[in-house]
């Protein structure tokens, strides 16, 4: 199945769900690359798997809490839909993403979709040091000058609106 037919496909309306249109935009940025993609709170797993398809030659890495969705569902749905290049990790966001700057290579991609808002800024600029690209879902929930601190660190970025009001920041250096 190709990530444009599974992302037609599925179901977006859980509040906690990704927008078609936003995977569509983060699709299109990882399409075809051998990369290594991190993303921060993956949920049910809908737009992991829409990654790992867009991106088959690259290790995608879902690092989640899992008190949400056990991580054997997410497994198990990963397993019907047909990806093998995501490897889950159980764990906090921010407490990952600190382990991280301890010595692992720098990640070509990061999508943080945990904890939002200005609770989260620390996460996001931890974030924009440890990649080339960060997608930042619900980036409506920050301050402005908050939002300005962070596209700072990056020499372009772009931002849209899905039709619940969530905005995707996608940064790139």
């Amino acid at each position: 199945m190709t990530w444009q037919h599974y992302v037609a496909r599925m179901d977006d309306t859980h509040q906690m769900t990704t927008a078609k249109e936003h995977l569509v935009e983060l699709c299109c940025v990882v399409q075809g690359q051998e990369w290594r993609i991190l993303e921060l709170g993956s949920h049910a797993g809908l737009s992991t798997a829409a990654l790992a398809m867009a991106a088959p030659a690259s290790t995608v890495v879902s690092v989640d809490l899992s008190d949400t969705v056990p991580e054997s569902h997410r497994l198990a749905y990963w397993e019907t839909v047909g990806v093998d290049n995501i490897q889950p990790i159980q764990a906090d966001a921010g407490r990952f993403l600190r382990e991280c700057q301890l010595g692992l290579e720098p990640w070509d991609v990061i999508f943080h979709d945990a904890v939002h808002g200005e609770t989260a800024l620390p996460e996001y600029l931890t974030a924009a040091g440890m990649c080339s690209i960060l997608a930042i879902h619900d980036f409506e929930q920050l301050s402005e000058a908050s939002q300005q601190q962070v596209a700072s660190r990056f020499r372009s970025c772009t931002t849209s609106d899905d039709q619940r009001g969530r905005r995707l920041f996608v940064g790139w250096k």
